[in-house]
């Protein structure tokens, strides 16, 4: 990304992390969760595409509703097995700001999780879950990034892989009283 855009998107994002803007939280037992955001992003010629498709399509055998979004910045074929909404550095004015509906459409979706996959901080990403009207969100631990998330996966090393296997496991593990 270009300089300036880069310079404001630090900013917001910076002050993103420090409170989250949108909605109040809940939480869900996994059984009870239907409609599942999923903002991801894997890096180019990983080969950890695959892992991505994998849980989308086990999030559907489980019988959830899956929206997807992610940065995609390839110039080849998808690949991914499934329909997903996506954004590039044109979708990001100068200034910071998202001009695309797409973007606009997912934060305002009230998901019931919302699983950030993605290994490394992406100032976009940031802002997407400081805005997002998602009831629980779920990605990566951070401390730095601590006000993002209502649930964080620590993750021995840097895969993806293992990012979804831990989701997987906590989320299906851990059940929530109301």
């Amino acid at each position: 990304m270009n300089f300036i855009k880069s310079y404001f998107l630090g900013i917001k994002a910076q002050k993103a992390r420090q409170k989250s803007l949108a909605c109040e939280r809940e939480t869900f037992n996994y059984e009870q969760a239907s409609s599942i955001g999923l903002l991801f992003r894997v890096a180019n010629g990983n080969g950890e595409h695959q892992y991505i498709n994998q849980f989308v399509q086990g999030l559907k055998r489980d019988g959830k509703k899956v929206e997807t979004l992610t940065f995609f910045d390839r110039t080849e074929d998808s690949p991914y097995d499934f329909p997903f909404n996506f954004f590039t550095e044109k979708d990001i004015s100068n200034f910071g700001v998202f001009t695309s509906s797409k973007i606009h459409n997912f934060i305002e979706k009230k998901f019931d999780y919302l699983f950030c996959i993605n290994l490394d901080e992406f100032e976009p990403f940031d802002l997407i879950l400081s805005a997002s009207k998602a009831k629980c969100r779920i990605g990566k631990y951070d401390e730095q990034r601590a006000q993002l998330f209502e649930l964080m996966i620590q993750v021995e090393g840097n895969s993806i892989k293992q990012l979804i296997e831990q989701i997987q496991h906590y989320t299906k593990a851990i059940c929530f009283n109301h």
